[in-house]
């Protein structure tokens, strides 16, 4: 199942989503395909914990379409009053005349995501006090991806994947400057600082998943 995002804009582009599913499906009129899960994304515990499902749908011969959304859990080790949505497409070749079974693939897959959090910390300077402080960030991810299916059994699924790709993230902070210098927790923990630094960045991008479906003909 996909997360629907509550703000219009978020709804637009879901929409939007939902009218190439439509359009493909009646391209493809006998194509299989499956519902699916990522139950890895429950233990995330650098970006907090989501949840996140989606289908796939073979087009036409050994290629196929794949959508995955979901949302954050909201308060989630140490960061609070999360809010956000993600969304992935891939576009997958299967290797094997049998796309649905025991086949490897390749894929390329767009990934964004959109968060706001909340986190506390004390500053030390000039005076210490503490301080609540909220965190914005848009990612946008290109992953090029090599997986395989196994069928375990008749309709249920693994989809087992890892890729390289680049990753491009904008994140802008309440906090200032001077304040991010002088805060305890920010300056004691590397993942903080990579979460909650205001800036634009580019990194390369490790991409590694399970997902677990329903086969559905």
């Amino acid at each position: 199942m996909i997360w629907l995002p509550e703000t219009v804009r978020q709804n637009k582009f879901i929409c939007c989503l939902l009218s190439l599913f439509i359009c493909s499906s009646a391209t493809a009129q006998v194509s299989q395909f499956n519902l699916r899960v990522a139950p890895l994304s429950l233990i995330d515990f650098y970006n907090g914990a989501t949840y996140k499902g989606g289908v796939e749908w073979n087009i036409v011969g050994k290629n196929a379409i794949t959508i995955e959304g979901g949302g954050y859990f909201n308060n989630f080790n140490g960061l609070t009053n999360i809010d956000g949505y993600l969304i992935d497409i891939g576009v997958r070749h299967y290797l094997t005349s049998k796309s649905m079974q025991q086949s490897p693939y390749l894929a390329v897959n767009y990934f964004y995501k959109n968060q706001t959090f909340d986190y506390r910390d004390s500053i030390v300077i000039p005076i210490p006090y503490e301080l609540n402080y909220t965190t914005s960030k848009q990612v946008h991810c290109i992953n090029l991806n090599a997986g395989k299916v196994i069928v375990l059994k008749q309709h249920l699924l693994l989809d087992i994947y890892g890729g390289l790709g680049i990753r491009l993230k904008d994140v802008q902070s309440t906090l200032t400057e001077f304040e991010l210098e002088n805060a305890i927790e920010y300056n004691d923990s590397q993942s903080l600082y990579f979460l909650v630094t205001p800036g634009n960045f580019a990194y390369p991008n490790v991409n590694l998943g399970l997902r677990i479906g329903w086969i559905f003909i």
